[in-house]
């Protein structure tokens, strides 16, 4: 799904200016920028997968300014400065004339946006999950904090909790911001929501329903544009997949590398146990909020039979070990310090973290990312207790 966030999330160039003035077609953004006399903006959509340019133009002494741009149907825009450094988002229809007012030092969270149902909408949603992020922020610090102070035992399991609940209280409000705006743009920009840069707020493995409903709702409604198109053959390639590493029912390829104390360690070593392989880093916060997650749970099956073989995508080796030890993760840990390059996560197709596969006795894989009470509820039911 990563492919599919980055159209909302990237901001790659690729000029191609043009002014389409008197076009009844045209989309109209015009405001004022304070502290920005004199600066040049970008108006941008989404063309073959990328960033387009559809006008540019220069602020006035006084931050005023106007861009316009030919859009054929609802299409989602973006206000950039020249160097990326800050951004709007929009959802605009041909004919639209936008207002849009902010401060030019802090565009994102200072906009203020009218003449278009959908901007106002995705200014709601934004203003919302950055208020989230705010509280999830002040949750890791929290957990540095005990972290540092050698008792952080007392608060994990508190801070878990928090941390999903403000998921789940995001999710919530997402599905009914979704649910009124099936048919918008809008809708898209909600389902692809997500904490941090590697988790989804909705996922397909999950969510599958709403990725449908959304998908079905825009294909009508607008059947050309090139967002749509991606969900629509996302949505497929989740209902229709092709056989894949890590896929359930498969067996998993080998991994062989060194643990911190550089001993050479074989995922098939552990044939004959149920074995959690997750994928993960010290750098990962959602990766270490779940990591007393795994630890409860291996406390409880370990004896049974029950294996964790956790896979780092860390760089230094100082970072690695120290996460292993403030999180009391006493199981297999192997990596190649190669970050994304790690040789079993390309191997793996790897894109985002955490990510997991419980493997059975055999090496097969029987299901995918168990987090949270979905991962006990699964052992529960292999073990019997």
């Amino acid at each position: 799904m990563r492919k599919f966030i980055g159209l909302f999330v990237g901001l790659s160039f690729l000029f191609a200016a043009c002014n389409n003035s008197g076009d009844k077609d045209a989309v109209l953004v015009k405001g004022k920028l304070e502290n920005a006399p004199n600066t040049v903006l970008l108006l941008k959509y989404v063309k073959n997968n990328q960033l387009a340019t559809l006008d540019s133009a220069s602020t006035d002494a006084d931050g005023n300014f106007k861009l316009k741009g030919k859009i054929q149907f609802e299409d989602y825009l973006i206000i950039q400065s020249l160097d990326q450094s800050q951004f709007v988002q929009l959802v605009a229809s041909p004919g639209e004339e936008i207002e849009l007012n902010a401060d030019f030092t802090d565009m994102a969270n200072t906009y203020k946006v009218s003449g278009s149902v959908g901007s106002v909408v995705m200014q709601e949603i934004t203003k919302y999950h950055m208020d989230m992020v705010a509280k999830v922020d002040s949750l890791g610090k929290m957990y540095r904090e005990y972290s540092m102070a050698g008792n952080v035992e007392q608060i994990k399991d508190q801070i878990d909790s928090v941390y999903r609940q403000i998921i789940e209280d995001e999710k919530q409000y997402l599905t009914e911001v979704i649910n009124k705006n099936d048919s918008s743009l809008v809708a898209l920009f909600a389902l692809y929501q997500q904490m941090g840069q590697q988790t989804p707020i909705f996922h397909p493995e999950v969510d599958m329903p709403i990725f449908e409903k959304v998908s079905n709702s825009l294909a009508t409604k607008l059947p050309n544009s090139e967002l749509v198109k991606s969900l629509t053959e996302m949505v497929s390639g989740f209902k229709n997949p092709p056989m894949q590493v890590g896929a359930v029912g498969t067996e998993v390829p080998e991994i062989e590398m060194e643990s911190p104390e550089g001993k050479v360690i074989k995922l098939s070593e552990f044939r004959g146990k149920y074995v959690l392989l997750d994928f993960w880093a010290a750098w990962c916060r959602p990766c270490r909020m779940e990591n007393p997650n795994i630890v409860d749970n291996y406390k409880k099956y370990s004896k049974d039979g029950f294996e964790v073989f956790q896979v780092s995508l860390d760089q230094t080796k100082e970072d690695w070990v120290k996460a292993i030890k403030d999180d009391g993760l006493n199981w297999i840990h192997v990596s190649d310090l190669q970050y994304w390059q790690s040789a079993a996560a390309r191997q793996y197709n790897i894109s985002a973290i955490p990510a997991s596969f419980l493997l059975d006795k055999d090496g097969k894989v029987i299901a995918t990312n168990l987090r949270g009470p979905a991962l006990g509820e699964k052992l529960k039911e292999i073990f019997g207790h």
